[in-house]
């Protein structure tokens, strides 16, 4: 063999082995849909972190923070929404989602801070969905919840659902705390000595648009079964009074893309849960959507929105969306189109966009609709989020539409 037969195979060898690690690196679990301010991502054995911006790729293994001031979205490749806070480091020490085989799983850290998140696939599949804590591991049985670590206290609130704390830390470490649908709370504090306070109302910690500034918080102690106060009333009875004092719309947020439901303090008093499923199964014919209502934390205005619902064929069409933002006077659109889904005695609405602009710029993003309970067939909320294919330029916010008859 001759010195340059030799150098072609050490060149063969080299690259084989450099295709072999390169196809074994880890994979995608997800991507970064909003990262403002300061947002990284790295393993532990790296000292440079790199930075996190619109569509970057997130990593099993990954530790990903935010600065002061700073915040980002996660959407995982099961369909989760991860939205972090301000000052929070989350370890992605587990993500496996496969839709083949079924062998689903997911493991957080949650280091510092505090995490809003809707679970996807992995959950809907019975997959196994976990966040660790300082004071204990969190089973996830909801699809939408929060969780904030402050001055070493673990706040949790389940806006959807349920969950199960296995407490490992204090005099009852080993029990479980259940909170959310089905149990007796669904908002509770624990300490770092395991010490757990449960509340029958939204604590003012979690901004939720659900209490006011002026709420005083009623709280009872799972050693207690006196309230502190004299309202005895229903957990809604009790969530409706932190209302009162709010005058325009009532808010329950989540950070399904931008996903929140609207209120309106006039028809507090009549309107009260109803079966969607059901009154889906009987409905025939089309809803036509058009009277829109929008919130966002940008300056939105000249805001319309609409959709028609084919109830006997589940084909969601004519779906639009047009405002205009303070930030210039190009005005943003929005086609989607979708179809709506009956899975386990439960409702879906799935639309996508298929044309969407910023004056003359195209524009790409995301567009979610739900029915609400509250609403029934009357209403659509959802909520939005586009940004220009070749620039910066973004926007969010989230909106409901009436039925029009």
């Amino acid at each position: 063999m001759n010195i340059l037969n030799a150098i072609k195979i050490i060149m063969n060898v080299m690259f084989f082995s450099l295709f072999i690690s390169s196809s074994n690196a880890a994979d995608e679990v997800g991507k970064t849909m909003i990262a403002r301010g300061e947002v990284q991502a790295g393993s532990s054995e790296q000292v440079n972190k790199r930075p996190l911006k619109r569509r970057s790729s997130i990593f099993e293994n990954d530790i990903i923070s935010t600065g002061a001031s700073s915040k980002t979205q996660l959407r995982m490749t099961d369909g989760s929404m991860i939205a972090m806070k301000e000052n929070t480091e989350l370890v992605i020490a587990e993500y496996t989602y496969n839709s083949e085989n079924g062998k689903n799983s997911a493991v957080l850290d949650l280091v510092q801070g505090g995490l809003r998140s809707i679970t996807g696939a992995i959950k809907a599949e019975k997959g196994d969905y976990k966040l660790t804590t300082p004071i204990g591991s969190i089973g996830i049985r909801g699809t939408h919840f929060e969780v904030e670590l402050l001055n070493g206290t673990v706040w949790i609130a389940v806006w959807d659902g349920a969950i199960d704390v296995l407490l490992s830390t204090g005099l009852k470490s080993g029990s479980m705390l259940s909170l959310g649908v089905g149990e007796n709370y669904s908002y509770a504090a624990i300490d770092k000595e395991g010490v757990v306070t449960t509340y029958i109302e939204p604590p003012q910690i979690f901004e939720q648009g659900m209490s006011s500034k002026a709420t005083e918080i009623t709280k009872k102690s799972t050693n207690d079964d006196t309230a502190t106060n004299d309202d005895t009333a229903t957990n809604v009875d009790v969530k409706r009074s932190a209302y009162e004092e709010i005058n325009t719309a009532l808010i329950i947020s989540s950070i399904e893309e931008g996903y929140t439901e609207f209120i309106s303090y006039d028809e507090l008093n009549s309107l009260a849960p109803q079966n969607t499923y059901e009154l889906v199964a009987a409905k025939q014919g089309t809803i036509e959507y058009s009277a829109a209502t929008v919130i966002s934390d940008y300056n939105l205005s000249n805001f319309t929105a609409g959709m028609e619902i084919d109830f006997d064929t589940g084909r969601i069409s004519n779906g639009q969306l047009s405002f205009n933002d303070d930030r210039s006077s190009d005005a943003w659109n929005a086609v989607f189109n979708g179809n709506m889904h009956i899975k386990n005695d439960a409702v879906f609405l799935e639309v996508g966009i298929t044309f969407a602009s910023h004056g003359n710029n195209l524009a790409d993003g995301i567009i979610s609709a739900n029915f609400i309970d509250f609403f029934g067939l009357d209403a659509v909320s959802g909520g939005f989020q586009l940004h220009e294919q070749t620039g910066d330029v973004e926007v969010d916010g989230s909106y409901l539409i009436r039925a029009k008859y």
